[in-house]
């Protein structure tokens, strides 16, 4: 394992970057994991000239950044959830027709064969319905 400078800048902020992460996953996006953050690297002397001049301007651009990422989140839940009521209002439709299509097929059979006893009780029982639908091989598309 390797040990990082603390006098380069470019080793300092890649050691933000992992207190950033480790706090994130200890509080979540929120101010608090900014402070804390914040907290331990001044502590550690790891930007902490930068951060003392600039705390709240960094603090600010973490709280942004947070805000940012919910609303990308958020904004792409609506969207998913919005496809699939489209995609259901879509399917209802297609697959109503094509229902309606299939009981025609079935009893224009039935009629043909004389079976009107069956359109009847067709009628009347959805479950036998569906068994003639597959007897008579209308049941698909």
């Amino acid at each position: 394992m390797f040990t990082l400078e603390t006098d380069d800048i470019i080793g300092q902020y890649i050691i933000f970057c992992h207190v950033f992460d480790a706090q994130t996953k200890k509080y979540g996006r929120t101010r608090e994991a900014a402070m804390e953050t914040l907290r331990i690297c001044r502590d550690r002397n790891v930007l902490k000239d930068y951060l003392k001049k600039r705390e709240k301007e960094v603090i600010n651009i973490m709280i942004e950044l947070f805000n940012q990422e919910h609303a990308v989140q958020a904004y792409g839940k609506s969207m998913q959830e919005k496809g699939i009521k489209i995609g259901e209002k879509i399917g209802e439709k297609r697959g109503v027709k094509r229902g309606e299509k299939n009981i025609i097929r079935l009893f224009s059979k039935l009629h043909e064969l004389g079976k009107n006893e069956d359109t009847e009780k067709a009628l009347k029982d959805p479950k036998y319905l569906e068994k003639l639908l597959k007897d008579y091989g209308v049941a698909e598309g």
